[in-house]
């Protein structure tokens, strides 16, 4: 093991020859000499660095010298005490350096016994946390460890087993632990964080607590782990995700402990509660609420918005407004909180929390209640929460709503957005006559065209669509030319001319619309107006011959190969066109066909999808080959492809054309059975053996049940395992009412009074 370790550096290669000016003093940058010495150095990337670094620098200090004016203090009393000032004097700290530098943390120097000390080893430690944001912007701080760490913590964690770390650490002198856990700490974190994790637990629950003199450093250490837990769950890899989220867990019972048991109050920085909500279990997210809530902690207003939306999409609908109406209490002057909350964070936390309360309809009936409450709140309804008004009303068929909503906009000075006609026109469309909406259909055609909105246009063509869908019985050629002829009002015929040839023509336009027409510019088609005309032309050329759509789709794949248009090269990037074509070789049972279309979408980078995969097992099914489409279905559930209701319903259908009884029990312990299709429940409906049937649902129904009651039980074990040792140390008069106080050991009888004593080791709160 090397007596000096660091991590390797990132940074730029300094310059021979600097200008000498004091870094701390801001001076001027003298631009003619940087250019000179650039010339010399051949570092032409080096001066937009320093005039990014420098500039992010005098906004650091400004901050600074206005948060110490604010709060009336001056450094060196609020430096410890207050984790937001630390993290702020941290990143001006990392942008302050004019070159790479190094820290020794030889023990015998003392250098973490002060404040600046932690700091700056602190500071160092913020390029693990957040890399983006410091490695290509500043110089960084290496950190040189005592060479006696790794052989402190081979002692500790012996061969890398954690289970007998508190007894390990007990070994040592007491005068050695309370003098080499802050450098142990750090090398943790910087090499090890999950470890750190347990020996900063292991710390707290000491019955002597050593720490209390750096109690900014714990705080920043939980900190600097939230942070790279945070980074870590962004990883595709799904088992190391889960394995670091069990980690990550651990830290707000820590939290609340270390909050509980000391002057914490004011210890951690906004960040780390802004990762909090990204990390903690939800149930542990509304225990930490409740703790801030009764806690002098300041939180800004950033901080509640990420609370009330982590809230809103968990379903935990009071939590969220619980969260928005903290703001009014953490907010002194009354026209400030005005301008807080109509704000676009604020609007679109409101938005969020409206959106989801009300998805698909669900409680539908109490959204009046809960725009109420909003506009109590000091929210002026602006265009965004009239959208989501709407929408909510749409998809629960309350179409008057809407349009009455619609219709007051410009009553209250407000002009609809694209969102908006696209919203409503949607709507439309999920109607049982869409055909009577035609006059607002026709009111975003202008609309899109006068604001030249490509979406929009694109969802009046698709309402089109939908109209001669629901109106015809099959799809004739003429029906194709009227569709046709509407596409080629609004959008350039161009990329359509590849596949129909250049016969197409704008339709003729009655005088009044002469002028009009003659000026407008067709728009360029978004994808999902040339994916509903081919799939207008698949039904009219199918009603003719198979022959006739493969003769279409080779022409497809051509122009896809020799990118011939842009636009269709972008329609092909995604894999609803493939899955038309792809849905016509199965039900004609072209497997060959089938098979070349999935090794096409391959080879242009698109993988087939769920539908792809449900499509041909159907297929399969329908020609007698069940066994095909069984292998089909087990490749879906053992490589990761999502299985909905869609797949489930269609070897439902199978198995009960079978009569396999058995089967169809297997498959409904996945299924939802209160979403099944009326399709399969039809088949379901037609089988000879119908007690059986009932039988082997019923046993699914018990089985379901029994996961799902096991499922709990392992998160409340979960739950119990990071939240158990701690609770048992901590005064149960804090916790009276608390949700948590179940998971105490009945096993142990106290007394009031034993269980209220305070520990004569606890530091007092301040």
């Amino acid at each position: 093991m090397p007596a000096i370790l660091h991590r390797t550096a990132t940074r730029p290669v300094p310059l021979k020859t600097r200008p000498k000016h004091r870094i701390d003093r801001e001076p001027k940058l003298d631009v003619g000499l940087i250019r000179k010495v650039l010339v010399r150095n051949s570092g032409s990337a080096w001066l937009p660095f320093e005039v990014r670094r420098r500039k992010t620098q005098r906004a650091l200090r400004l901050q600074i010298q206005r948060y110490l004016q604010n709060t009336s203090r001056d450094d060196r009393s609020i430096l410890q005490n207050d984790g937001r000032y630390r993290s702020l004097r941290r990143r001006h700290l990392n942008f302050k350096r004019s070159s790479t530098e190094s820290m020794s943390l030889n023990i015998q120097e003392g250098r973490l016994d002060s404040v600046l000390g932690r700091l700056r080893a602190f500071a160092s430690l913020d390029y693990l946390g957040y890399p983006k944001q410091l490695k290509n912007i500043t110089h960084e701080l290496r950190l040189q460890h005592d060479q006696q760490c790794p052989s402190w913590i081979s002692m500790l964690f012996p061969n890398g087993d954690s289970t007998k770390m508190a007894e390990n650490w007990m070994s040592f002198e007491p005068d050695l632990r309370a003098k080499i856990w802050p450098y142990l700490l750090i090398y943790l974190l910087e090499y090890q964080p999950d470890w750190a994790l347990q020996f900063i637990r292991m710390l707290i629950e000491q019955p002597k607590i050593v720490y209390t003199p750096k109690l900014d450093m714990i705080a920043d250490a939980l900190t600097h782990i939230s942070s790279i837990y945070t980074r870590r769950l962004r990883r595709v890899d799904a088992n190391s995700q889960a394995r670091d989220a069990e980690v990550a867990s651990q830290l707000v019972p820590i939290c609340y402990y270390f909050m509980q048991c000391g002057p914490a109050f004011r210890m951690f920085s906004q960040s780390f509660f802004y990762n909090m909500t990204r990390l903690a279990d939800i149930e542990d997210l509304k225990l930490l609420l409740e703790l801030l809530e009764g806690s002098p902690i300041f939180l800004l207003s950033a901080t509640h918005l990420q609370f009330a939306n982590t809230f809103a999409k968990a379903g935990e609908q009071d939590f969220a407004l619980r969260c928005l109406k903290a703001v009014r209490s953490k907010t002194n002057d009354f026209k400030r909180y005005l301008k807080i909350v109509n704000r676009e964070p604020f609007r679109w936390s409101c938005a969020l929390l409206l959106r989801l309360s009300s998805r698909n309809g669900q409680n539908y009936h109490d959204m009046p209640a809960l725009v109420a409450q909003i506009v109590e709140m000091g929210v002026q309804l602006d265009t965004l929460l009239y959208n989501v008004i709407m929408k909510n009303a749409m998809e629960a068929g309350d179409y008057s709503t809407a349009f009455q909503v619609f219709n007051t906009l410009s009553d209250h000075g407000l002009t609809p957005t694209e969102y908006t006609f696209a919203t409503l026109l949607y709507g439309c469309t999920t109607s049982n006559e869409p055909a009577k909406y035609n006059d607002y259909a026709e009111h975003c055609l202008q609309q899109a065209k006068t604001l030249r909105y490509q979406w929009l246009a694109a969802d009046y063509l698709y309402y089109h669509y939908i109209c001669s869908y629901r109106s015809i019985d099959e799809w004739q050629d003429h029906d194709f030319q009227n569709l046709l002829g509407i596409y080629s009002e609004i959008f350039d015929t161009g990329p359509l001319e590849l596949f129909f040839g250049p016969r197409i023509r704008r339709p003729a336009t009655s005088e009044e619309e002469n002028d009009t027409t003659s000026t407008f510019e067709p728009l360029p088609p978004v994808p999902l107006a040339l994916y509903i005309m081919l799939q207008a032309r698949i039904q009219v050329d199918l009603r003719i011959s198979y022959h006739r759509v493969w003769e279409l789709y080779l022409r497809f794949e051509k122009l896809v190969r020799e990118k011939a248009n842009p636009h269709i090269n972008e329609m092909a990037m995604r894999p609803m066109i493939w899955n038309a074509f792809l849905l016509v070789c199965c039900r004609n049972q072209q497997f060959s066909h089938a098979s070349h279309i999935m090794e096409e979408m391959r080879a242009r980078g698109r993988q087939p999808n769920r539908y792809s995969w449900t499509m041909m097992m159907q297929a399969f099914f329908r020609a007698g080959q069940t066994a095909a489409g069984e292998r089909i279905y087990g490749w879906m559930m053992t490589h990761g492809i999502e299985v909905t209701n869609f797949t489930h319903g269609a070897i439902l259908i199978e198995y009960a054309r079978n009569e396999r009884y058995e089967d169809i029990g297997k498959i409904m312990d996945h299924a939802d059975s209160e979403q099944l299709d009326p399709d399969v429940l039809g088949a379901l409906g037609k089988v000879r053996d119908r007690w059986a049937l009932l039988k082997e649902m019923q046993e699914s129904e018990k089985r379901k049940k029994q996961e799902r009651e096991a499922d709990n039980q392992k998160m409340v074990d979960s739950r119990v395992a990071r939240w158990r040792s701690l609770l048992e140390k901590m005064d149960l008069e804090m916790l009276k009412g608390r949700e948590f106080k179940s998971l105490l050991p009945p096993a142990k009888q106290q007394t009031n009074e034993e269980r209220s004593a305070p520990s004569s080791d606890a530091p007092v709160a301040q």
